[in-house]
């Protein structure tokens, strides 16, 4: 694996993980907050789970939904890196 795929990885799970605590912080279900930014929730639970890549358009809806900036998602990520 490229270390380009591991950074494009670490940051998918790094806002799946951002996205589901501020969701559950804000007491919304993952159907909720699918409805309201208009994609499915097997999308929704793709990106939790950091196995999809979140759109610029989903995070921006994403994050007016959960009222944070959308740098909110990026918040403490530190890229993985590999020996070369």
């Amino acid at each position: 694996m490229s270390e380009t795929a591991i950074s494009e990885q670490s940051i998918n799970l790094h806002i799946g993980a951002r996205l589901r605590a501020r969701r559950e912080l804000r007491r919304l279900s993952s159907s909720d907050l699918a409805d309201l930014t208009g994609i499915s929730l097997a999308e929704l639970q793709a990106i939790e789970e950091g196995g999809a890549e979140a759109t610029p358009k989903f995070l921006l809806r994403a994050a007016a939904v959960l009222n944070v900036h959308v740098r909110y998602f990026f918040l403490e990520y530190q890229p993985r890196r590999i020996a070369a």
